[in-house]
């Protein structure tokens, strides 16, 4: 299986920030939040998706999406 650091990883590891990470096998035609909890043997209701934008005058946002809404 092939792995990849996101820049969350990156900016974590420059940081010496202690964290951990978890390896499943992706299926394309289902990315969902709630099979990937599932996969990993966690509550959906504990899975969350992140998203960081940047605003002109709010700088950086991040949100926390629980898998389980859209």
């Amino acid at each position: 299986m092939k792995t990849q650091k996101t820049n969350a990883i990156r900016l974590l590891e420059a940081n010496n920030i202690i964290h951990s990470t978890v390896t499943y096998d992706v299926d394309e035609s289902d990315l969902s939040g709630i099979t990937v909890a599932n996969k990993i043997g966690v509550e959906p209701e504990r899975v969350f998706k992140t998203l960081v934008t940047r605003g002109e005058k709010t700088g950086i946002n991040v949100f926390c999406i629980p898998v389980t809404e859209e």
